[in-house]
């Protein structure tokens, strides 16, 4: 699914890496460019994985050509599933991620970030970084068993440790504000509306914290922070909130 926000900047939510979710992002993808696309937000948070394939394909809209990831049994052979004819695009991209993107998500913005493609934006991923196969058994059932791991393009490992984004930005709509002023966003508007905010007057299912007392509203300092371009965090040793610009 996606939108075109304000501006000429776009965002794609992928949900999961199905078989048919290459060609929902190129239809999608083609359909902002031709709207005059600025900038871009991949948003892979809460996305489990999929088919390298699916991965691949939707890499190469950003990828010329290189490998994907590596793939070592063990004995340490390398397999590297490799991008081909690939192509570039004119302008920013940024992926978010979380604690919950894994896989082929972790693939994907393993990828995009070794070849400086993108800005990850969010949290560190799941660290899923194995590779299963299938045996059927006579009974029917099935014997899944880990047979390889993958590493990023530059021979990072994945599994356990996750893809550190280049920018941390706890909370959804932190992070999607972030996001959005990473691809060159300057002006953001946000409404409280049912079910989450209106951002740019689109709708995203993230809720605004703040509260009322009387006839004063309080916005959560992160929201504020990422509106302003700031990064807050909680000092333990003085006990208050500091804060500092993204780099």
């Amino acid at each position: 699914s996606g939108e075109m926000l304000a501006g000429g900047y776009g965002y794609i939510k992928i949900d999961t890496f199905s078989s048919g979710a290459d060609k929902a992002f190129t239809d999608k993808l083609e359909e902002l460019v031709e709207q005059g696309l600025n900038g871009l937000v991949v948003d892979v948070r809460n996305n489990p994985g999929g088919y390298v394939d699916t991965v691949s394909n939707i890499a190469a809209h950003f990828i010329e050509e290189g490998i994907l990831m590596h793939t070592r049994d063990k004995q340490g052979k390398d397999d590297p599933v490799k991008i081909k004819r690939g192509s570039e695009v004119a302008f920013p991209v940024v992926i978010l991620v979380n604690e919950l993107s894994a896989s082929g998500s972790e693939v994907f913005a393993g990828a995009m970030q070794d070849y400086k493609k993108a800005v990850v934006v969010g949290t560190q991923t799941y660290g899923k970084g194995s590779v299963q196969s299938i045996i059927p058994l006579q009974n029917g059932g099935v014997l899944k068993t880990t047979v390889q791991q993958y590493l990023t393009p530059n021979g990072r490992q994945v599994d356990g440790i996750g893809i550190v984004p280049d920018v941390t930005v706890s909370e959804a709509l932190p992070q999607l504000i972030t996001a959005f002023r990473k691809v060159g966003m300057e002006d953001i508007t946000i409404r409280t509306q049912t079910n989450g905010v209106l951002l740019q007057d689109v709708h995203f299912r993230h809720p605004l914290p703040y509260i009322e007392r009387e006839g004063r509203y309080y916005v959560h300092s992160r929201v504020l922070a990422a509106l302003s371009g700031l990064h807050v965090s909680w000092d333990r040793s003085f006990q208050q909130v500091r804060s500092e610009e993204h780099t």
